[in-house]
């Protein structure tokens, strides 16, 4: 197969704040307004049965877990390109199949493990997703679970409110070695235009939980990396 078109770069995305800036923007935040309990619920995929909660959080309804959908080694097609490739998934959590913190995948593979009427959200919709939820430094808070991350100082993650059921956890991945301090999803986004030493590259949505800085960052990961997947309703 050609690798030519595809440029790479990830996008993390880490957010944590201090108190004082938090507490004023809590204040002003309402979770009955942005993502109202009675717009979550579940579907099941038809493809395997498999059962997820979902999320509505502003206008947009995310998965609420990370896909576990089995995508098997296959040949698929790149949909810049036209050029085939394989795609891969595997579960890093064989003790519950995966029920927990899903299966991860190479960027083809996320590009068509979304179930019918699901797709692999672009960084401009993990964006809108993080100013609904009070810019960059209070999103980290709202999304991520309560529980299941190793954080640089005890008591941390007591101010991670979870608030709109999204339930963000600490994986594991192709890059990331350390159990509970990373989490990262692929992005849709890639530029058809370049490539990064040889290798088709795309960007991951990454949070951290471990270090104290709000920032926004980039760096390439391998196209053929494997990272966990969360599907945005059509």
């Amino acid at each position: 197969m050609k690798n030519k078109c595809l440029l790479v770069g990830i996008i993390s995305i880490v957010f944590i704040a201090c108190s004082e800036n938090s507490s004023s923007a809590s204040e002003e935040f309402d979770a009955a307004k942005v993502c109202p309990e009675n717009v979550r619920g579940t579907f099941v995929d038809e493809r395997d049965g498999q059962e997820y909660k979902y999320t509505t959080i502003g206008n947009q309804v995310w998965m609420a877990e990370n896909l576990r959908y089995e995508m098997r080694d296959s040949v698929l097609t790149y949909p810049s390109t036209g050029e085939e490739g394989i795609s891969k998934d595997t579960c890093y959590y064989p003790e519950d199949n995966c029920r927990e913190k899903g299966r991860v995948y190479n960027w083809l593979a996320a590009y068509y493990a979304c179930p019918n009427g699901w797709h692999l959200p672009s960084e401009e919709e993990w964006q809108n997703l993080i100013k609904d939820l009070g810019e960059e430094k209070e999103a980290g808070f709202r999304l991520k679970s309560s529980t299941g991350w190793i954080v640089l100082n005890p008591g941390d993650e007591l101010n991670w409110k979870n608030e709109c059921g999204f339930s963000a956890l600490p994986t594991l991945s192709s890059d990331i070695e350390q159990n509970g301090m990373y989490a990262t999803w692929w992005l849709f986004d890639y530029r058809p235009d370049s490539y990064i030493l040889g290798n088709y590259n795309a960007w991951i949505a990454k949070f951290d939980g471990y270090t104290h800085f709000t920032r926004l960052e980039f760096s390439p990961p391998k196209f053929d990396g494997l990272f966990s997947v969360r599907c945005l309703n059509n």
